[in-house]
């Protein structure tokens, strides 16, 4: 316990906002950033092999960390044996997979994730790919979200 604060590892053992929507809600959205930052930056070679190798490396990351659970029913030694068999039985992989079949509501994710964050996230995000690419690259990208 570091300055009273106790960690309470259950909360990871529910899906809740984001992870309603993919289990890897911090490191899946590397993928499509990857493939759009490829084709943004001009789709030069180097461009390809970095933005596409970081989109393959997200996805081959996601993957072998759920290979990992499903061999061991752990991440790390955090939780112990089967502990994460229900989250992994109701989130899934690829985005909206889970809202799709019905093991999760979409009326839950938008309960759960404020509008006010996910507009900030939408504004600020896209503020920073334009102001990146237009000083990085130089590729003059019209200001529209």
């Amino acid at each position: 316990m570091l300055l009273g604060v106790k960690r309470d590892d259950r909360l990871k053992l529910r899906p809740l906002g984001l992870t309603r929507i993919t289990r890897h809600p911090l490191i899946l959205p590397v993928v499509p950033w990857g493939l759009s930052n490829a084709l943004l930056a001009g789709a030069h070679a180097p461009d390809l092999v970095l933005f596409l190798g970081l989109a393959l490396y997200a996805l081959a990351g996601c993957r072998a960390q759920d290979l990992r659970v499903e061999g061991s029913n752990q991440v790390g030694t955090v939780f112990e044996d089967g502990a994460l068999s229900a989250f992994y039985r109701d989130t899934s992989f690829v985005p909206f997979v889970a809202v799709s079949d019905g093991r999760q509501a979409f009326g839950d994710v938008v309960a759960e994730v404020p509008s006010s964050a996910l507009a900030a996230g939408l504004v600020l995000g896209g503020a920073i790919e334009w102001a990146t690419l237009e000083s990085w690259v130089g590729v003059s990208v019209p200001p529209t979200l």
